[in-house]
């Protein structure tokens, strides 16, 4: 949108290779999407808030869960980025106002720690 502010959309990819952990409360396999929006602030600390929707279907097929259904969440919260080498990292602590009502985060505080690759002209 501007030098600050960003919005875009994600994809989430969850293949699980081994036994599912029974403590959790969805399966290992799964896909999704989200919109989510950031807006930078000073010294390299962002605010970001995102929908996430989720299922426990495997797009690369294999055994399905029955009457599996999209869950949401709706979160908010802040972040930091930070050079590591050539790679970008970013770490999130966001809170889930829907975790209540969906499966996809047991807790209300979720932790995230990604990484973006900067685009190098050829």
């Amino acid at each position: 949108i501007n030098k600050k502010w960003l919005a875009g959309v994600g994809f989430t990819l969850r293949e699980q290779f081994s036994e599912r952990d029974s403590t959790s409360t969805i399966s290992g396999d799964g896909h999704g999407y989200s919109i989510f929006t950031r807006y930078n602030i000073p010294k390299g600390f962002f605010l970001w808030g995102e929908s996430e929707w989720q299922t426990n279907r495997s797009i690369l097929g294999g055994e399905q869960p029955p009457n599996t259904s999209w869950e949401r969440a709706m979160m908010l919260g802040i972040g930091r980025e930070f050079k590591l080498g050539p790679v970008r990292m970013n770490s999130m602590i966001l809170y889930d106002f829907n975790y209540q009502n969906n499966d996809i985060n047991p807790r209300p505080w979720v932790f995230r720690l990604g990484f973006n690759l900067t685009k190098k002209p050829f």
